[in-house]
């Protein structure tokens, strides 16, 4: 490349960073970008490799963010895993939403009357954040989820 090249390349943004906040001048956490692009990319279930059936719905998922959150998808020996499908005993759409929702956000929307769906969602997939999250809010019981 000699002086008089006019090729201008800024290596320091990700071309893939083309969230909301990727424009107002403060430099992006890596981890906070690939949260969000994966959270986009679910929203849109594009590259969702999982379809979590409750019921008679399904949700489509990354077996990576689920792997982040539970060892049941997440092997302890590399392997090459297919797709997988499976159904959610003992709980609600919503409920497992409701997980899908924190996986990819770390927030989640909850009311008395899906908690016991979403700890059961939740031990069934192993994913002990959430488990403990709820057994957190049932320790302290309130005039609507106190039986």
């Amino acid at each position: 490349m000699t002086a008089d090249d006019k090729r201008h390349v800024d290596y320091r943004r990700n071309v893939n960073c083309n969230y909301e906040d990727a424009d107002n001048g403060e430099e992006i956490c890596a981890s906070a970008f690939i949260g969000q692009y994966l959270y986009e990319l679910w929203k849109n279930q594009c590259l969702c490799d999982v379809r979590i059936r409750v019921g008679k719905s399904s949700y489509l998922a990354h077996k990576i963010v689920l792997a982040a959150f539970s060892e049941v998808f997440c092997p302890n020996e590399p392997q090459k895993m297919p797709s997988l499908c499976f159904d959610v005993p003992h709980s609600t759409p919503d409920a497992v939403y409701q997980i899908l929702l924190y996986l990819y956000t770390s927030e989640m929307e909850l009311t008395d009357g899906i908690l016991e769906e979403v700890l059961n969602a939740a031990n069934f997939m192993g994913i002990w954040e959430v488990i403990c999250l709820i057994k957190e809010i049932l320790s302290k019981p309130t005039f609507d989820n106190f039986a």
